[in-house]
């Protein structure tokens, strides 16, 4: 899941890869949700709101998830 605020922003570099999501729409949340069934680990990559919020979100699903972000702004979505 990338998170990078307004627009989200594609690595051109890397191709679309399963597992990969943005979140604009409805339908997009609900892939991420179905993509999220069955996994023990999940990277969560952005620490603005929906990135906090994805990754408080799989948390409280039981998935072990990466944040790469500051603390404090880890901190604030516990």
């Amino acid at each position: 899941m990338i998170a990078t605020g307004l627009r989200p922003r594609r690595i051109p570099a890397l191709p679309l890869l399963d597992g990969v999501h943005v979140l604009r729409s409805r339908d997009d949340t609900l892939s991420l949700r179905a993509d999220l069934d069955g996994r023990r680990h999940t990277l969560v990559v952005g620490a603005g709101f929906i990135g906090c919020e994805v990754a408080a979100g799989v948390r409280a699903l039981g998935i072990s998830r990466r944040h790469p972000a500051s603390h404090r702004t880890l901190e604030q979505c516990r």
